[in-house]
């Protein structure tokens, strides 16, 4: 019995409405009052600007939404504090941090410290996840010294390239003589796998890039759903205008996932009939 290539179903969503960004969203329990209150027109003597302060807490972040700059208000129209994990955790950001800190520890066992074992823990499963990623992509490289101490390659360029990419970082970061002496009081044994040029490290950007649509396009076709798409276009700031394709769908060990498929210079305008071409073009190579 002949065997059939495994097909991808797709889903084009539209998402051309523009959408607030969510550090300057509000959202409010009651409907705004009918009551129209005249309000004076701002003259430099009575127009005053406020700022809030930096959300530096480690308590922000166990806030409903994700982007701790979310305002929340009441009733009163005043700035609260919400729980993630019950409704009842709501306090006004007037009155401190003291009940914010007491609550989650008191309710839900969360401290200060239970947040740095968190960001520990994700550490760690980076490191794995490269570990991983490494193993199933082994490539030979000349090692820069003789003594190489624990470091494995492998995982170094890894990391690296997450790092600098993450951090939207210069190439030319790895000629910094500062920067080597870091790394090289953290860890001596650095030398020896860590590149001297720029050059290098731009092969391992495009080593890992391939590498990982590899393994993208391999969740692809192994997923148990149909993939959504979904596409946003901004202004970079050196004023390319950049569409960004993302892939939506249930994995085949049943996580959620989107996956980044390509990042297009879109030359015209920005209407469908132009981007259309663009999106087809990722659908059909596969980014």
């Amino acid at each position: 019995m002949a065997s059939t290539a495994p097909t991808l179903d797709l889903i084009v969503v539209d998402s051309s409405m523009s959408v607030a960004p969510l550090s300057s969203k509000a959202v409010s329990e009651e409907p705004p009052s009918s009551v129209q209150i005249d309000t004076p027109t701002p003259t430099p003597s009575n127009c005053t600007i406020t700022r809030e302060k930096p959300r530096t807490g480690w308590y922000w972040r166990h806030m409903p939404d994700e982007d701790i700059n979310t305002r929340y208000l009441n009733s009163k129209g005043l700035v609260e504090w919400r729980c993630r994990y019950c409704i009842h955790g709501r306090y006004q950001i007037s009155g401190g941090s003291r009940s914010i800190v007491y609550h989650l520890n008191k309710f839900h066992n969360i401290n200060e410290a239970s947040t740095r074992e968190e960001k520990a823990k994700l550490q760690q499963i980076s490191i794995e996840r490269a570990v991983k990623n490494a193993a199933e992509n082994p490539q030979k490289r000349r090692r820069l010294a003789e003594d190489s101490g624990s470091l494995d390659a492998s995982t170094i360029e890894v990391l690296y390239v997450k790092f600098i990419a993450v951090c939207n970082l210069p190439l030319r970061l790895v000629e910094c003589e500062e920067f080597r002496a870091f790394l090289g009081y953290l860890n001596k044994d650095i030398n020896a796998w860590l590149p001297n040029s720029h050059q290098t490290i731009r092969e391992w950007v495009i080593r890992q890039r391939d590498s990982l649509k590899v393994q993208i396009k391999g969740r692809l076709h192994s997923s148990r759903t149909l993939i959504h798409i979904s596409c946003d276009i901004w202004t970079s700031s050196n004023s390319l205008a950049i569409l960004g394709i993302i892939a939506h769908y249930i994995a085949e060990d049943g996580q959620l996932e989107r996956s980044l498929l390509s990042m297009k210079d879109i030359i015209g305008s920005h209407e469908g009939t132009n981007l259309a071409p663009y999106i087809m073009e990722v659908i059909r190579t596969g980014g």
